[in-house]
């Protein structure tokens, strides 16, 4: 990921750079490192809400006066609570997350710097029956809910006709599947006007 990236993606919302304003800058500090942004980034979000500007290294250094670390011991609850996060995780909204995706599910909700092994062990411990149909690619098909026609409209574009001037487009009710338009125009660009 270029640099840019980082700095682009530290900036936050406006309301995140609001609320930091009225912080002081070890709170400030604090908060961002808990909500996952790397050095690079809140070197950004401190100059933006403090008007700060500081190096990474000096960012590192007040981390480590904090006493606040990325990985090591210390850094994360027992392994009980981890699995008790990960079973709460599960009986909600993340019931076909993998390993890998409670990993970060756990970093930025909780703020935990868990191991991807430990996490692994953890989900496997929790649910083994999903580890063993991830396994075997045979996962249990996710339920498509809409609330009411016209409610949900899906669009999608089919680019191989536009070397020829002819970009198509196509639109489709999310509940009925049906009811499609056709969009065929001489540009995608500007498809209101």
């Amino acid at each position: 990921m270029a640099s840019s990236d980082h700095d682009d993606a530290g900036c936050g919302s406006s309301s995140t750079v609001l609320t930091l304003k009225q912080l002081s800058e070890e709170e400030a500090l604090k908060t961002l490192f808990e909500r996952g942004y790397t050095n690079a980034q809140l070197c950004t979000v401190l100059k933006h809400a403090h008007g700060i500007d500081l190096t990474v290294d000096q960012v590192k250094k007040r981390l480590v006066k904090l006493g606040l670390r990325r990985r090591g011991p210390g850094t994360q609850p027992p392994l009980q609570v981890i699995e008790d996060a990960i079973q709460y995780e599960r009986d909600s909204s993340a019931q076909h997350l993998g390993y890998r995706a409670m990993q970060v599910r756990l970093r930025l909700k909780h703020g935990w710097h868990v191991p991807r092994d430990t996490v692994m062990m953890l989900c496997a411990v929790t649910d083994p029956e999903e580890v063993e149909e991830r396994r075997s690619r045979k996962l249990q098909q996710r339920i498509y809910r809409n609330q009411r026609p016209d409610y949900l409209w899906h669009m999608d574009g089919y680019d191989k006709l536009k070397p020829f001037g002819f970009p198509c487009h196509a639109c489709i009710d999310g509940l009925v599947l049906s009811g499609a338009i056709f969009l065929l125009t001489r540009t995608n660009k500007f498809l209101w006007k």
